[in-house]
Formats: C-alpha cells, structure tokens, sequence
C-alpha cells in the first residue's frame, strides 16, 4: 500500500473516531479478561482445586442401560465423576473417551465412580447404540430435566460435575474439561480422604 493509498484519518472528525476507538480498548481487553473467567475459570479451579464446594450432591436412584440400579448406598464414600452428555454433542464425543479412561484406571479400585447421564429424547435404543458403538463400560443412564433440576439445571452438555466422598459437589465444568484436569480433580479428592 502505498502513502497515496492510506486513508487521512484527520479528514471529517476521523482522527476523533480513532481517538475514541481506542479509549474503548481497556474496556475490550477487561470483557475478553472476564469472558475467559467465565468460560475456563470452573476448569482451572479444578485443576488447581482452588474454591468453595458447592453444595451436597442430590441422591440419586439411577436405572442404567443395561436396567441395573444404583443408588446413593452403592456409590458411598466414593469420588463421583458425573457427566450428562448427548449423542449429538460433538464436544461430547471429544470429552468421553477421557471419562472411559478415568473409570478404567480406577473401576478396580472402587475409590472413584464414573456415571453418564445422557440428556438424549431419542430413546434408549439410540444411547445403547451409540455407547455400544464407542465401546464405553462406564454406567449410563438416560436422565430428564427433573434429574437436570436436582444438580441446578445443566446449562450445556457436556457439564461434568465432580463429588468428593462426602457428598458434597466440588466442580462442575460446562463445555470440554480436558482429561488431566479430571484426573488432578478425583485424585486430590482421593488424597484427601487418605
């Protein structure tokens, strides 16, 4: 571009406009600053496990896929990994392989429970299909909006919800939480309870 071709800014108050675009700048980086907050701040709190818990988690009486049950007395004094997901959630498909992974790691054990809850209105057929197809063991169970109610609504999927042995919820993650964050998150709450 050459100097004949740069637009003058000084002409019809361009030069107040410029002035005025750039006062605004703080005020974008600051939204940016918060945007990130609020988008990456649940992760990087279970990550560092820096924050409040958040409440006790609601007992649940589940009825799996496979039409087993389980409820509060078979999951007692364990870390819980929670996730409600969907078939069409791309996100999803990216984020359950690490959940396959963390209850293959720690299923033996017994210390740590994986759970599914899939938000789909497909049916169940569609879920079994699609857990079957990705090879998934961990539990699964199609949930509806009173069970989304009871954790305090899922504004998203995936939302991962992870509780220490007490009960009490300690993060919940909407979007991808990435596979060591999880891993970090349920292995402080183990070390806690040693």
């Amino acid at each position: 571009m050459t100097a004949s071709n740069v637009p003058d800014l000084t002409r019809n108050g361009g030069a107040s406009r410029l002035r005025f675009l750039r006062s605004l700048e703080p005020f974008l980086w600051l939204a940016l600053v918060i945007f990130l907050l609020i988008r990456f701040g649940p992760q990087l709190s279970a990550w560092t496990g820096i924050g409040s818990p958040g409440g006790e988690a609601p007992a649940l009486e589940l009825v799996m896929l496979d039409g087993t049950r389980v409820g509060p007395e078979d999951t007692e004094g364990r870390v819980h990994v929670v996730t409600f997901w969907a078939t069409w959630c791309r996100v999803c498909r990216v984020e359950l392989p690490a959940l396959q992974r963390l209850h293959e790691e720690w299923d033996e054990s017994g210390e740590v429970v994986v759970v599914g809850l899939s938000i789909d209105t497909g049916g169940a057929d569609v879920v079994r299909a699609h857990v079957s197809e990705a090879g998934y063991t961990f539990p699964v169970s199609i949930v509806d909006r009173r069970t989304q109610a009871l954790f305090g609504g899922v504004p998203g999927v995936p939302t991962t919800i992870v509780i220490d042995r007490e009960g009490q919820i300690r993060h919940t993650m909407v979007g991808l939480s990435g596979p060591g964050t999880l891993r970090r998150a349920v292995r402080r709450l183990l070390d806690e309870g040693d």
